[in-house]
Parts: C-alpha cells; sequence; structure tokens
C-alpha cells in the first residue's frame, strides 16, 4: 500500500513541476505522506482551481495552517494513476485556460 501511494504522490509531483504551481510538499519520499499541496500563490485563484476540480469530480481540498497551504490532494489505496492523470489533466486545462501558461 505504501509504495502505491508513494507511486501515486510521484506521479502528481512529476505533473506538478511542469505547471505553473509551487509544489508546497517536500518532494523527498521519506520526508511525505499521501498528502501533496501546492499554491498558485494567490488564495482566490486557488479557490477558483478548487472549484473547478470538484465541479469535474475531482476531490481535492482548499487548506492553509500558519499561512501555509493551498491545493490539498489527499492520494491513497483505492485511487489510481488514471485518477492523478485526471487531476494533472483539469487542473492544466485550467491554469491554461485562466493564463496561467509557463
Amino acid at each position: 500500500i505504501a509504495r502505491h501511494i508513494v507511486g501515486l504522490t510521484d506521479q502528481l509531483l512529476d505533473g506538478l513541476a511542469r505547471l505553473p504551481v509551487r509544489i508546497v510538499t517536500p518532494r523527498e519520499a521519506r520526508h511525505r505522506s499521501g498528502i501533496v499541496t501546492f499554491t498558485l500563490g494567490d488564495v482566490a485563484r486557488e479557490a477558483a482551481l478548487v472549484e473547478r476540480l470538484l465541479d469535474a469530480r475531482v476531490m481535492v481540498s482548499h487548506r492553509y495552517t500558519s499561512g501555509v497551504g493551498g491545493v490539498r490532494v489527499s492520494c491513497h489505496f483505492f485511487n489510481s494513476a488514471e485518477d492523478v492523470a485526471r487531476l494533472l489533466e483539469e487542473a492544466g486545462g485550467w491554469l491554461s485556460a485562466s493564463g496561467s501558461v509557463r
């Protein structure tokens, strides 16, 4: 189960690295869990992205603690590589449409 979750978070982190976001989660597997957080640097834009993802039935949340946070993705045993690919596709499409392309 742990290898599966690390594989999903690796896939997610690799995909996010190609998008105009800042990854908050540490990259080293030994310093992370199934939770990956990334930020757009703008709370309102993050809220809009989260709304778009939820409308597409991609379950994420918008979290902040002590001024750190962003879009929170929780990868678990029941998630698949296809789920991660769909999240990346939806987020990438929204970011392109909103003028946030690298």
